[in-house]
Order: C-alpha cells, then structure tokens, then sequence
C-alpha cells in the first residue's frame, strides 16, 4: 500500500491526465487522524495542511508516500516515506 497525494487522485480520475498510467489500484482510507499531531507537523513545516494530512496518514499507517508533487516528495524523502 501507499498513500497518496490529490495530484494522484487527479491523475487516477482524468482520462486527459498525463499522469493516468501511474495511477491505477487505490483504495480511499477514511480512519482519523490525531489532530494534534497534525498540527505539529503543520507547524513545524513549510507544508499546506493537504500536504501535512498526506504525510501524516503515511506516518500513521507507516506507509510510503507517491506524489508528483515536487515538496510533498522532497519532504516524504527526508521522512523515509517517499515512493
């Protein structure tokens, strides 16, 4: 399993996308997250919250992150989490 960012859901859902091909099998989580270790990590990073709840149900299902998103990536690497 991986987690998965909006550019992938995107990608998964538009025929046009040029990404489409990478995206195929994904499954929708919808088990909570704690909030304040999402605020944590909002606050201790330069990252929009989207960004943060990716990383953060990564974090929770210990789980790699796959983006196209370039910050998402550089920030799932130096978590270990990046695809």
């Amino acid at each position: 399993m991986t987690v998965v960012d909006a550019s992938m859901l995107i990608a998964w859902l538009d025929d046009r996308d040029s990404h489409r091909l990478a995206a195929i099998g994904m499954t929708v989580s919808s088990d909570p997250l704690d909030p304040v270790a999402l605020a944590h990590l909002r606050g201790g990073s330069r990252l929009r919250m989207p960004d943060c709840v990716v990383l953060a149900c990564a974090e929770v299902h210990r789980l790699p992150v796959a983006t196209f998103d370039e910050v998402l990536q550089a920030a799932a690497s130096r978590e270990h989490r990046a695809d």
